[in-house]
């Protein structure tokens, strides 16, 4: 069985940086989030991003609207954020309920409050991909030359995390769905972001696993990797308790960032 990379613990240090900052700065950052729908799973994520903020001393907007609201009309409110001058940060809770157009709303943002950095016009990375970064560099082991292997769904978000990763001298391969996932078996770190529960069953021995997929299943969070999976790996995220705590931590981070 490999060793679990503590997520709650390096973000909780994430968090202790930024209330210091905060205190010492006497800045009151604002963070405001939007959330279409009444899916479960984002309004735990949102909750949670609350609690974070309210830890390190963040004024949290929460702005919840029906899932049938017009685009317009969230778009609207997003103007509304991007004009107030006491909130510097803005987030888009995804995935949007259909038919709306998720890029044209996230698009509506300013990219001067945009903390999820979808814009990469504002000099922030995203936290997911921050997150990434964070917990390899947690297993202090030597990641230069080592092959990656970048289960996503997203085409956009593979690339940005690919060259993400160069900056730790890892080379990186992406898979999107359709594509052959042997790669995951040759890899020296294997990334899923799929949202398909323990589907990933097999990955090279003492291999690295970042394991961002989350699913809820029943009264459980899945992550992508089966536990056969883990028991083959050197370090691996656990889910829950691995890359989404520091994802918050590194968000709340980022509307530190903005504020300043």
């Amino acid at each position: 069985m490999g060793i679990p990379i503590d997520g709650r613990a390096l973000g909780a240090a994430i968090l202790n940086s930024v209330k210091s900052e905060i205190q010492e700065t006497g800045l009151k950052p604002g963070l405001a989030a939007c959330l279409v729908g009444s899916d479960p799973a984002s309004r735990v994520y949102v909750d949670l991003k609350e609690k974070a903020a309210a830890l390190v001393g963040i004024n949290f907007t929460k702005v919840i609207l029906p899932t049938n609201t017009p685009q317009a009309e969230i778009i609207a409110k997003i103007n509304a954020l991007n004009a107030d001058p006491k909130v510097q940060a803005v987030l888009v809770q995804l995935p949007l309920p259909a038919p709306l157009d998720q890029n044209a709303v996230v698009a509506a943002i300013d990219p001067n409050k945009d903390v999820d950095a979808f814009s990469g016009n504002n000099g922030l990375r995203p936290p997911p991909v921050g997150a990434v970064l964070e917990a390899l560099k947690s297993t202090q082991l030597d990641l230069a030359g080592r092959l990656a292997a970048l289960r996503v769904n997203s085409q956009l978000f593979g690339e940005v995390l690919k060259n993400a990763l160069t900056t730790l001298n890892i080379q990186s391969q992406v898979i999107q769905p359709g594509d052959n996932e042997s790669m995951l078996v040759v890899a020296d770190i294997a990334i899923s972001a799929r949202g398909t529960p323990h589907t990933v069953k097999n990955i090279k021995p003492g291999a690295i696993i970042i394991d961002i997929g989350t699913t809820r299943v029943e009264n459980h969070i899945l992550g992508d990797f089966a536990p056969q999976a883990l028991t083959q790996s050197n370090f691996y995220t656990p889910v829950p308790g691995g890359i989404g705590p520091l994802t918050v931590a590194l968000l709340m981070k980022n509307t530190l960032a903005l504020a300043k």
